[in-house]
């Protein structure tokens, strides 16, 4: 049995190690960005603990490329552990503020406290416990943000809950969802974007998730192997702040919503709209 003294020595030589570990995989992601090694930038950070896959870190390194000096201010929802908000650091302008947000429902204290300590590596970076609606920050410090990550709960209702952050950003900021590419599982994001898309609250950033919402036929599933990943998993957007304050109380009314989605869709009633995702037999079951 470990006596108090041991256990905080073996606690501190855990936590050197991470350090030195992290240390070097910051070291070595610029040269991996800069020849678009998107497979060893993945492993890379799903090392550091990230669930996510190397499509959606070519999505970021993409964005970044094209857009690095517009960038001022941006906001992730859903920062887990730091893993892919590690990414988005080392791309973002140096003066550019980031904020993480998220309740450390999954991974709690140790995902917490490795976010926190993450995040120091890197200047004006900072990681908060709750919502951006409901957490101790002044909601002030938000104002004028032009990138926003969506990587929370992922549930339908939870989406369009994430969409009142809307009221902080900019005209035609870029908005990230994640989770929203088309395969055997669908998120409840996917029809979150489809909604606020649908009523111009953003323009699609390109084609792709057009595409997919023309693909969903309830008698054809996806060509998507079980436990594979689709070929994208964020739809990004355009934020069109006009839209948005006509829409403002329509998107406070996520039963209404989801009805709508139901009927455009064919899906089959009394699904739960608090449900991250549905598989394509429980969404279309009684329709094939």
């Amino acid at each position: 049995m470990l006596t108090d003294t041991l256990f905080s020595q073996v606690a501190l030589l855990f936590a050197v190690g991470e350090r030195q570990k992290y240390k070097a995989i910051v070291k070595a992601l610029p040269q991996l960005v800069e020849n678009s090694k998107f497979d060893e930038i993945g492993n890379l950070l799903v090392s550091c603990g990230s669930f996510q896959v190397a499509n959606n870190f070519k999505d970021i390194i993409s964005f970044f490329r094209g857009n690095h000096d517009k960038i001022s201010k941006i906001v992730e929802i859903g920062t887990f552990n730091f893993a892919s908000s590690t990414l988005i650091n080392l791309l973002k302008p140096e003066e550019a503020i980031f904020y993480g947000f998220d309740n450390w429902e999954l991974g709690g204290t140790k995902a917490r406290l490795i976010a926190e300590w993450r995040c120091r590596s890197f200047p004006n970076s900072h990681v908060i416990t709750g919502h951006p609606l409901s957490s101790s920050i002044d909601i002030r410090n938000l104002d004028n943000t032009n990138m926003l990550l969506i990587d929370g709960h992922h549930s339908f209702r939870s989406t369009l809950k994430d969409s009142k952050c809307f009221s902080f950003l900019t005209d035609g900021a870029t908005i990230f969802f994640h989770d929203c590419g088309l395969g055997n599982r669908i998120w409840g994001c996917f029809w979150a974007y489809y909604v606020l898309q649908k009523y111009n609250v953003i323009t699609p950033y390109d084609g792709r998730f057009e595409n997919y919402i023309a693909r969903v036929d309830a008698r054809e599933k996806p060509n998507v192997k079980p436990g594979e990943k689709p070929e994208i998993e964020f739809a990004i957007g355009k934020f069109r702040k006009d839209e948005f304050v006509k829409r403002e109380r329509l998107l406070c009314d996520p039963a209404f919503l989801w009805q709508e989605v139901c009927e455009r869709f064919e899906i089959r009633p009394g699904l739960d709209i608090n449900s991250q995702s549905q598989t394509w037999d429980e969404l279309f079951s009684d329709r094939i």
